[in-house]
């Protein structure tokens, strides 16, 4: 399971309130890293995917970029 994962899994069961505040804190700053970084690599597939149809070429993303 991924860090992103723990951490919003902690928040939605409103657990983070039983951890000490500076591990919250850690864990929702890794968390918003990890997005930030997810959509810039979302962002490029896109760009690239528009890329390649306009040249005829279509593209088949694997493992997690393939899934948006």
């Amino acid at each position: 399971m991924s860090f992103l994962r723990i951490y919003c899994n902690f928040k939605r069961a409103d657990f983070l309130k039983y951890l000490p505040a500076d591990l919250v804190d850690y864990m929702k700053h890794i968390t918003d890293l990890n997005r930030d970084r997810n959509t810039q690599i979302i962002q490029q597939a896109q760009e690239l995917n528009s890329l390649l149809l306009a040249n005829n070429i279509r593209p088949i993303f694997l493992k997690g970029t393939g899934t948006y």
